[in-house]
């Protein structure tokens, strides 16, 4: 009887054995599946992430690519302009000078140098101090700073003295422009010469009289 309990208690625990290595590899199977599904579908996710952000870049290289065709075509554009433009001042019968905050000379052209009897060159880069030493205390220089200061548009005819002790009489204009000041300057010393005359002449009909 002993032997039969013994051999009963042993196969109870057999199937016991049984029934848990087989409900293990059931879970572990169930596991396995799971995870490998949930790679299935993390694979196929990080792939379509992949292809939107390829499709992404692709768009974005063709848009970064177009906008730079424009910003180029565009700045070809205002650089035709621009020398549209200085071609246009350097080609004026009248003076055109820019002068920054600094006052220092941005721009003159031809027909400016040849008023100051100088050299394009000469003013390049330099201030109006260096150029013309001590015009800060002329009255032209006052007309200047209030437009450079209250950005409101001056005129002015200035009779100007050249190191040589010679004069000439120019009209200038004087416009607020995001640089500083533009001048714009007209020679008028035969008019004022002309003028003169007739004073004298007028002056001397009255003594007549």
């Amino acid at each position: 009887r002993l032997l039969q309990e013994r051999n009963k208690k042993s196969e109870t625990s057999a199937h016991n054995a049984v029934v848990t290595l087989v409900v293990g590899d059931t879970i572990s199977f169930v596991l396995l599946a799971m995870v490998f599904l949930f790679l299935v579908r993390e694979n196929r996710v990080r792939r379509k992430v992949e292809d939107e952000i390829r499709t992404l870049n692709a768009g974005l290289e063709q848009r970064v690519a177009e906008r730079t065709a424009e910003l180029k075509k565009s700045y070809e554009t205002l650089q035709q302009s621009e020398e549209r433009f200085r071609q246009t001042l350097d080609n004026m019968l009248e003076g055109v000078q820019i002068i920054g905050f600094g006052w220092r000379y941005l721009y003159v052209n031809d027909t400016a140098a040849k008023h100051g009897r100088r050299s394009k060159e000469e003013f390049g880069g330099h201030k109006m101090m260096e150029i013309y030493p001590g015009i800060e205390e002329t009255e032209m220089f006052n007309v200047l700073r209030r437009c450079m200061d209250e950005r409101i548009v001056q005129s002015i005819e200035n009779e100007f003295i050249y190191p040589d002790g010679t004069k000439n009489w120019f009209e200038l204009s004087i416009h607020p422009v995001p640089e500083g000041i533009f001048i714009l300057s007209i020679d008028i010393t035969d008019r004022k010469r002309v003028e003169e005359e007739l004073k004298k002449h007028q002056e001397h009909l009255e003594e007549l009289v």
